[in-house]
């Protein structure tokens, strides 16, 4: 798609049954490279739809520095995979998780939580803040699709909300009781230490994941089904 004085649209599709997932997107300017990590704004536009429109215009990329960003007559090209949808959860994830003094350490994970591994997005850089908010991104856009798929489930009141956490651990034992409340768990003081916070929201057009905090909020959540508060 080719950036013009007006808005210009391109339309990811995936056949029914299957989803958007982004997976590379690439600026260029006069066949020149530009940048080649432009992904940010159509991941947060159209992963997990089906079908999206794309709108590319000026403000698009305002994120970045002046000398660097698109032009009139600029190109982005788009990568994206079209994944096969299974928004039912693992039944195996689902039952068979461990517990830590009946504190679960899977299945709140699979609404509220995301482990991340990279160093280089363990910092406060615009560009690591982008990664995370893309994370950030995939844990609700999944957990909304889910709740799509599973419309009688009880809905947890803080569904937008979503903690990641920077661990090199393989297997993670994070959440332990909470003081003083036998049905409640939260995370531990080392986690906690490693955590960012954020609240996610979809518009018409995109999702906004907005920081919150590091290391400030212990997520504590109820012991039997996951939910916050």
């Amino acid at each position: 798609v080719q950036l013009g004085a007006s808005p210009t649209q391109c339309t990811l599709q995936c056949n029914p049954g299957k989803h958007i997932v982004v997976k590379k997107a690439t600026l260029y300017r006069n066949g020149q490279k530009l940048d080649d990590n432009a992904q940010y704004p159509p991941k947060m536009s159209c992963d997990l739809l089906q079908s999206c429109s794309f709108t590319l215009t000026q403000q698009t990329y305002n994120y970045m520095p002046k000398d660097q960003a698109p032009s009139i007559g600029s190109q982005l090209t788009i990568k994206y995979d079209c994944k096969q949808d299974n928004f039912q959860g693992d039944p195996r994830r689902i039952t068979s998780y461990t517990k830590t003094q009946n504190c679960p350490q899977d299945s709140f994970l699979q609404k509220h939580v995301a482990y991340f591994s990279k160093e280089s997005i363990n910092n406060d850089t615009p560009v690591a803040r982008r990664e995370r908010e893309m994370i950030a991104m995939s844990v609700c856009a999944q957990v909304r699709r889910f709740r799509e798929n599973n419309p009688n489930q009880r809905i947890d009141p803080h569904l937008g909300t979503v903690y990641l956490i920077y661990s090199r651990n393989s297997v993670n034992n994070d959440f332990i009781p909470s003081p003083g409340q036998n049905d409640k768990c939260q995370l531990n003081q080392n986690a906690l230490r490693n955590s960012y916070k954020y609240n996610c929201q979809r518009s018409t057009n995109k999702w906004t994941c907005s920081f919150k905090g590091k290391g400030m909020d212990v997520a504590k959540h109820d012991k039997n089904n996951s939910h916050l508060g």
